[in-house]
């Protein structure tokens, strides 16, 4: 049996829009700059992602726009796979695949681009990564690494009007495509033979949220071995889980108030030990009731317009593993008070956690019994061995481009959880939130033709139009997948796993986050400065301990005068001199000296790399100039 998903994504920028009078205050970065500590980083580390591939799984890319070009006017892209557009031929079965030579081609000509990003999310987002502010000498508008190399893949499409000289765009969503895009991304990390970091930018309400979907568990094999992003989803502040307990022989009502017209679907799971009887009353008081399956198998029964299924362990349609049973609710239209009651057949679990699509904060569909907002993390971030960061507000007013002030009412005050951050813990029980980064507001590229730019409020100032608001977990989790593109660049050899620990424990408390870890902001608050400093730390302890030839340097990080002394047995011979990229900058030859001294000063500020040849072989030694 197959069920079609229906999975909201991340936000689409539902703001609502306030006058006022306060004067944003210009930062000396990306708009999260001071408050992640990135302006420390930079000042410490030189660091802008060079030598490090970004991967987006998104809604594509409009790589015309400047913050996507070099100086010289050429791509900063390494390839865009447009998974929707028509298959030209590639091995991957699915849409057409640019290359750099495709996409400098295509920048030289008049015509429509090959591939575009006409809604404007992919676009926005990957600037908050590795955007540069094309040129505006504003870094309010640049990204985290600018330096980063990137791959944009289109798999999914926001539907979206007519208007403003724009054709309407139909929406797009497969599931299946996601483990494409992965395998596509593998090919090409391979290929280019960079340290990568992926970013799946979707996800929604809906499946078992418990790492046991065939999706994702097509992510924690991706993620095993390549740092893997998502973020916790756009689902907090509305009472759209259920959770609770079914007693044998007892029945237990849930009440689910449907306030809007459009398309609702529940999506509850218990133990696959149980057996309920599950039957739904319509506001008309129409009774719908499937039978009650075995394992492997799933039944269906319809009335009003109203379709529940009832899956058993073996028959989901999510592909779990988890030996859990589903139902699955769909209510295409109408609104009322639907009950649904759960009578415990056979019991030896009981326990039931059940989530409702579309519930937003901004909506008023909501749960009336068992209510809560616990466990609203989407099914792809539950994933073990992704990196899960949560939005927290930074500053929700910004100056458009007619100088207007605006804002987002509603979303909480600056340094407090955004209202629609989704909430752990996972439905297995692990926390799901490994921390929250600033995302509400941050700033974006957008482009002209886009849906996203129909509203100059939504533009900065000083933007010339290129740059605009992008907010919710849609903007924190590119923020944090930029700070690990850093983290890469500093210390190429970091593992998946290497990575979500430093950003676990190097993230702070604060008077809002209270006592971490918790289901809210995960272990607290991204400190970029701390995490690289960990990075720094792990790459020096790592240099002072390696079984090759020793030889230590000093004083580091250096300003003036570098030196080297290698022990007696492995007097130095030679030495290369080479910058994060591999470029090599100088390579000296040298009587066998035990001690040598190499000046650095001309050395712009950042991190390089020694390659020392001694007597017992030879050795890679790295140190920063400040």
């Amino acid at each position: 049996m197959h069920m079609p998903y229906s999975t909201r994504l991340f936000a689409t920028l539902l703001l609502t829009v306030m006058l006022g009078t306060c004067v944003l205050a210009q930062g000396k970065g990306t708009r999260a700059l001071e408050e992640v500590k990135l302006d420390q980083v930079y000042s410490t580390y030189d660091l802008d992602g060079t030598g490090v591939l970004v991967i987006m799984l998104d809604r594509g890319i409009d790589y015309h726009h400047p913050a996507y070009l070099n100086a010289d006017g050429t791509t900063r892209l390494a390839y865009v796979f447009d998974m929707i557009a028509p298959h030209d031929g590639n091995p991957y079965g699915v849409g057409t695949i640019l290359d750099e030579d495709d996409i400098n081609g295509d920048l030289m000509t008049d015509g429509p681009p090959l591939s575009n990003d006409n809604h404007g999310h992919g676009t926005a987002t990957t600037g908050i990564i590795a955007g540069s502010d094309a040129g505006l000498n504003n870094n309010d508008f640049g990204g985290v690494a600018p330096g980063a190399t990137i791959i944009s893949v289109k798999f999914v499409q926001d539907g979206f009007p007519a208007g403003n000289g724009q054709d309407a765009e139909a929406a797009f969503f497969d599931p299946t495509y996601i483990a494409i895009a992965l395998e596509f991304a593998r090919d090409k990390i391979e290929e280019l033979g960079l340290p990568s970091v992926t970013l799946m930018n979707i996800g929604s309400l809906g499946g078992p949220a418990d790492g046991s979907s065939s999706v994702s568990r097509a992510i924690a094999d991706f993620a095993e071995d390549h740092p893997f992003v998502c973020g916790v989803g756009d689902d907090g502040g509305q009472d759209n889980v259920t959770k609770g307990t079914v007693s044998q022989g007892q029945t237990t009502s849930i009440r689910i108030q449907k306030m809007e017209a459009g398309n609702m679907d529940v999506d509850l799971w218990y133990s696959g030990a149980d057996r309920f009887r599950v039957r739904l009353t319509t506001p008309n008081g129409v009774v719908i009731a499937p039978a009650t399956p075995g394992n492997n198998a799933g039944t269906r029964a319809d009335g009003d317009g109203v379709s529940v299924w009832h899956n058993g362990t073996d028959q989901d349609f999510y592909g779990s593993t988890a030996n859990r049973r589903e139902v699955f609710i769909r209510i295409p239209s109408g609104t009322g008070v639907f009950t649904l009651e759960l009578t415990g057949n056979s019991v030896s679990d009981g326990s039931f956690i059940g989530v409702m699509n579309p519930g937003t904060y901004s909506r008023d569909n909501k749960f009336l019994d068992f209510a809560t907002n616990e466990s609203s993390i989407n099914d792809y971030s539950a994933t073990p061995g992704v990196i899960s960061p949560a939005d927290y507000v930074l500053d929700p007013t910004w100056r458009d481009i007619d100088n207007v002030s605006r804002g987002l009412t509603g979303q909480g005050a600056p340094g407090e959880i955004w209202i629609g951050s989704s909430k752990g813990p996972t439905q297995d029980g692990r926390l799901g939130i490994d921390f929250a980064a600033p995302g509400e507001v941050l700033f974006g590229p957008y482009s002209a033709n886009s849906f996203y730019a129909r509203n100059a409020f939504l533009q900065a100032q000083g933007s010339n139009g290129l740059f605009g608001v992008q907010n919710a977990v849609s903007a924190a989790a590119p923020l944090s997948t930029g700070v690990i593109a850093l983290m890469l660049q500093l210390d190429p050899t970091l593992t998946p796993a290497d990575i979500l620990t430093i950003l676990q424990e190097s993230a702070r408390e604060d008077g809002f986050t209270g006592s971490t870890p918790n289901n809210t902001f995960g272990h607290g608050k991204l400190d970029a400065k701390a995490a690289l400093d960990e990075v720094n730390r792990i790459v020096s302890t790592r240099d002072r301990f390696s079984r090759l030839p020793e030889v230590q340097l000093s004083p580091n990080p250096v300003r003036d005068l570098l030196t080297l002394t290698a022990d007696a047995e492995a007097a130095i011979q030679a030495w290369t001199l080479t910058d994060l990229t591999g470029r090599v900058l100088r390579e000296v030859k040298t009587p066998e000296v035990p001690t040598l001294n190499i000046p650095v000063a001309a050395l712009p500020n950042g991190t390089y790399f020694l390659r020392i040849h001694t007597r017992q072989g030879a050795t890679v030694r790295r140190f920063v100039k400040q």
